[in-house]
């Protein structure tokens, strides 16, 4: 799920990758890089894009298995001290995936600065609509934030039925909101 025109309508682009077979049936671990360039006047120059939202393993292709990130909110103020609010994560799950984690992240110059997870971090998740509240205080800090869900299917070391659920592939996927600004 990118924006290629960061203009804020995101598109689903499906890339496919061949990483050869060992012939053991391993999981295998590699690393991928995302260059956009985009022609100008006659020559190729760096564009800039966003990613989403990214999927992997056979249950994650043809279609995004975890999309739809938010908040519910647009904006949101920090509440006066002794009191709390929530900020509502929103996301869906188009598969089951025995392990969820949602996090919300504050802008910290160059990169997201973890702020806190919710409440069922790592919690299964069955296919459907998700909203998870994320509490913020008189203590939280001020900036723009972000909420990253993370899914996966781990299938070791659980029941019989979690592992039939997963079957003999590994799967996971990943998504990530815009960023909404908390204020005084």
């Amino acid at each position: 799920m990118i924006d290629t025109e960061s203009n804020g309508e995101r598109q689903l682009r499906k890339i496919a990758v061949v990483i050869p077979d060992a012939g053991d049936g391993a999981v295998r671990i590699a690393d991928y890089e995302v260059a956009s360039r985009k022609r100008v006047g006659g020559r190729w120059q760096d564009a800039p894009v966003k990613i989403f939202a990214l999927g992997a393993g056979p249950r994650a292709v043809g279609s995004v298995t975890l999309n739809k990130v938010d908040f519910s909110e647009r904006s949101a103020t920090i509440p006066p001290a002794g009191q709390s609010a929530d900020l509502h994560v929103n996301y869906v799950l188009k598969q089951y995936y025995d392990r969820v984690s949602v996090q919300v992240l504050r802008s910290c110059g160059l990169g997201w600065c973890g702020t806190g997870t919710s409440a069922d971090t790592a919690a299964p998740g069955e296919p459907g609509q998700w909203n998870k509240a994320w509490p913020i205080s008189s203590r939280t800090r001020p900036g723009n934030f972000i909420a990253s869900v993370k899914a996966w299917l781990y299938c070791d070391g659980i029941t019989a039925e979690q592992y039939r659920r997963c079957g003999d592939q590994a799967a996971w996927a990943q998504g990530q909101s815009a960023a909404i600004a908390v204020t005084q």
